[in-house]
């Protein structure tokens, strides 16, 4: 696996930015900066880049802050779609397919190559791109609060294994609750 530091180098400067860094105990936070704005930040803990692709701050329990990007938040985008599977006593029953977009695809099979490096996003794009895109696990005291003061661990990410695409000759019967 790469240098994280190098992982994140290679992405600001796809944007033309340059990076600055700060270390803060065991861990740097990155910030790729381009004509005096920051684009996206990114922290390396024990190894692994942990860049936010969210458009608000992430708040650790141990005090440190990665900004929001606009700029990424642009980049990995994904969107819900809903399917009705059938009705029952004019009652819908759906279910929800996540989508993902070319430029996403693109910076998750980025991060995927790096090897050590984690996009945080919202649960939206989790269950759309699968890992290596994450979102923040929030301290429980801090869950019910406005997201500004909420607190996430470094160590701990929800994420989705990416599916594997199988194709299937015939339709899976569809199990309703009449045939349960």
């Amino acid at each position: 696996m790469r240098d994280p530091k190098e992982s994140f180098k290679e992405l600001c400067g796809r944007y033309g930015g340059d990076v600055e860094s700060e270390v803060k105990g065991s861990d740097t936070v990155l910030t790729c900066i381009k004509n005096e704005e920051m684009l996206f930040q990114g922290l390396v803990h024990r190894n692994l880049l942990i860049i936010n692709t969210a458009p608000h701050p992430i708040n650790f329990i141990d005090g440190t802050t990665l900004k929001g990007s606009t700029t990424l938040a642009g980049e990995l985008k994904a969107r819900a779609e809903t399917k009705k599977l059938f009705e029952r006593n004019g009652i819908s029953f759906i279910t929800t397919e996540f989508k993902t977009d070319e430029k996403g695809r693109r910076l998750v099979d980025w991060a995927r190559k790096a090897g050590n490096v984690i996009l945080v996003s919202s649960i939206i794009s989790v269950n759309a791109y699968g890992y290596p895109v994450v979102s923040p696990v929030i301290t429980p005291e801090t869950a019910r609060l406005p997201p500004p003061q909420r607190k996430a661990y470094k160590d701990k990410w929800n994420t989705k294994v990416p599916k594997l695409k199988v194709k299937v000759k015939e339709p899976l019967e569809l199990i309703t609750p009449k045939k349960w």
